[in-house]
């Protein structure tokens, strides 16, 4: 004789998860809200920070003020062949900011060295905006070792890629 076995758990319907599943949905939601609120205005001052800057300093060498100490020297344009692929080209325009006064000897040492080290660039290096920060404070770092301190910055006024 074969006995049957009988499902004596009953129907109990499961309705809570679909609550707890929504209110971890919006606090999720509401956290990720938030933290992409307080970077992207922590970011923005910055950003905000550095044109205010690079807007003083070029009204004042414009406006020819004695008052701030600031010159700036465009710089040729370059354009190179990255490292690799060898198929992919830069153009790049600078403009160097100088302590006090313009040493165009200085700018052209530091030209050929911005050309030197674009390149040895790969393009993945320079891609998203940390890349590009990365990029930026190199070519600031080699502004400021072979001016001797001289350049205070270097201002990127274009950079194309083909």
């Amino acid at each position: 004789m074969a006995t049957a076995i009988e499902d004596k758990t009953g129907d109990k319907k499961k309705g809570g998860s679909a609550v707890v599943t929504g209110i971890v949905f919006l606090v999720l939601t509401a956290g990720a809200v938030g933290a992409g609120w307080f970077l992207g205005d922590m970011l923005g001052s910055e950003a905000s920070a550095a044109k205010a800057e690079a807007a003083e300093a070029i009204a004042g060498a414009e406006a020819g003020e004695h008052e701030s100490s600031l010159a700036l020297l465009p710089l040729p344009a370059i354009t190179t062949a990255l490292a690799a692929p060898a198929d992919v080209w830069a153009r790049l325009e600078t403009t160097l900011l100088f302590e006090q006064e313009v040493d165009e000897l200085v700018g052209e040492a530091v030209h050929q060295d911005i050309l030197a080290f674009l390149r040895t660039i790969k393009p993945h290096q320079i891609e998203g905006a940390s890349g590009y920060r990365h990029f930026k404070a190199d070519l600031d770092d080699i502004a400021r070792i072979r001016s001797e301190g001289k350049v205070k910055g270097v201002l990127i006024r274009t950079l194309l890629f083909e």
